[in-house]
């Protein structure tokens, strides 16, 4: 049962560590197909039947396999931008759809924010914008001169 144990502390450290590159994951397959081996063979287990050994191979590379997968797409969520939090937004550039003058309504990533100039100035409806900070739900921005203005 330790090798067991072993081969799933193996598989949580994977996730968490952010550079084993499924080291752990074959570690914990081979964990686990030893503790198979092991915890089979014993005498008080043994009047149960005998372990196949393509099954004990078999299931030690379903957990490589899994151990891998997991570390994959652990690895390309970590490398993505937050989706989440007000940080990640400052410096996208987005579009005035109701004037600001001081205050109004921005477009940005598909979804309509409340907006203030960051100076105070108003700025035209269809004007591009850039979010120079994020206080609670309401974005403050300043005009965008390195987009032109869309024209229909």
């Amino acid at each position: 049962l330790i090798f067991v144990g072993l081969a799933f502390a193996l598989l949580v450290v994977e996730i968490i560590t952010p550079h084993s590159f499924g080291a752990l994951s074959t570690a914990a397959a081979i964990s686990i197909a030893v503790g198979g081996l092991i915890l089979f063979n014993n005498d008080d287990v043994r009047q149960f039947g005998k372990i196949s050994i393509p099954i004990l191979i078999g299931q030690s590379a379903l957990v490589a396999a899994l151990g891998i997968i997991s570390v994959y797409f652990v690895m390309r969520v970590r490398n993505q931008a937050p989706l989440l939090g007000m940080s990640h937004m400052i410096g996208q550039v987005g579009e005035v759809r109701v004037a600001l003058e001081p205050h109004g309504m921005v477009f940005i990533n598909g979804e309509l924010w409340k907006a203030e100039s960051n100076d105070g100035v108003a700025i035209a409806k269809g004007e591009p914008v850039q979010i120079v900070e994020v206080k609670d739900l309401l974005l403050k921005v300043k005009p965008d001169g390195t987009r032109k203005k869309k024209v229909d």
